[in-house]
């Protein structure tokens, strides 16, 4: 049987969800449905340019698990295909600059906030990117899925829409740099497993809108 909908990382032990019900999608397949991104698709957003800029300042991962509820997607762990099983959204594929980008955009709801995700694979269907930001797809909500109110309220890396930097600050430690309204936490961690050694980047960062409050967050993890 496949792997049940994410892996999730409890006080440092792997643990499975239970398998989702079929009855969780009445008279549809469960299987993810591919397609390539239509032109009009709402893409996820540009990174900024501070991103790269930001030098590790942390050895251990900013990053937890994407939260929906209290179900967790784990970068480099969960399918792409559960995320979209769970939004009823197509996964929609990119191939253009001689790479393959995979993703999944889903309207979902923080509070009484609408927010936009997008759940990102770069490489073996898993997800190693989530971005989410204030807003409503509106028209171009036709190529997106809509979150079950029961997979709320939605947290990426411990950072809501609607947060404050210093709280942020507070629950995973200093930013590794500021610059033109973001804020980045980076780590690097080398590692060895199976007599291999893996070096593993995260990027987590946060945008402050006017009002002081977080409107825009990313997450990303790669692994070499």
């Amino acid at each position: 049987m496949r792997q049940s909908l994410v892996s999730c990382v409890l006080f440092g032990a792997l643990c499975c969800l239970m398998s989702l019900p079929a009855q969780a999608w009445p008279d549809s397949p469960l299987q993810a449905f591919e397609q390539p991104a239509p032109q009009d698709a709402p893409a996820p957003f540009a990174y900024p340019a501070g991103a790269l800029a930001a030098h590790p300042t942390f050895s251990v991962s900013p990053a937890t698990p994407a939260k929906l509820g209290e179900t967790l997607v784990v970068f480099e762990q969960s399918l792409l295909s559960d995320v979209a099983l769970i939004a009823r959204a197509p996964i929609l594929i990119d191939r253009e600059g001689g790479s393959v980008r995979k993703w999944v955009c889903i309207q979902a709801t923080h509070g009484k906030t609408p927010i936009r995700l997008w759940f990102i694979s770069s490489g073996e269907g898993k997800v190693t990117e989530a971005q989410m930001e204030a807003g409503s797809f509106q028209a171009q909500q036709q190529f997106c899925g809509r979150l079950p109110s029961h997979f709320s309220p939605v947290a990426l890396s411990l950072i809501s829409i609607g947060d404050r930097v210093r709280k942020i600050e507070g629950n995973i430690g200093p930013a590794s740099l500021k610059a033109d309204g973001w804020s980045y936490w980076v780590s690097r961690r080398v590692y060895k497993f199976d007599g291999q050694r893996s070096t593993e980047f995260v990027w987590v960062g946060a945008r402050t809108g006017k009002d002081g409050r977080i409107d825009r967050v990313f997450a990303s993890q790669l692994t070499q």
